[in-house]
């Protein structure tokens, strides 16, 4: 079995307008997305990958209580049960397995802000 792969990337682009030029980009089995860079917020992987998790998060418990996703990250995938319990599954392994290990970096972040 070959465990799920993920890739977490800061990308610098060219944006149109006053847009931020820094994006870190999720991808691999997991829907892809971006989440914006934020200076004292998603400064680093912990704070970007727990920012999607929190976005997918909200997005399946709305899938579940039967609610519009249309205003929350899109997915591209039906907002079924059947996908909805998929995504929690991953959501998991990446709470569990990428996160965790690297979870003391949102503390840092958090007490640099105070």
């Amino acid at each position: 079995m070959v465990p799920p792969v993920v890739g977490v990337i800061l990308v610098r682009i060219d944006p149109l307008e006053n847009a931020d030029p820094w994006l870190w980009i999720i991808v691999g089995d997991v829907p892809p997305a971006h989440i914006h860079f934020e200076v004292g917020y998603t400064e680093n992987v912990a704070s970007a990958v727990d920012g999607y998790i929190g976005a997918m998060s909200d997005w399946v418990t709305a899938v579940d209580a039967g609610e519009s996703t249309d205003r929350l990250i899109p997915v591209n995938a039906d907002a079924s049960q059947e996908y909805a319990t998929m995504l929690r599954s991953r959501l998991d392994f990446l709470d569990r397995h990428i996160l965790a290990p690297i979870r003391h970096e949102l503390s840092q972040e958090e007490d640099r802000l105070r």
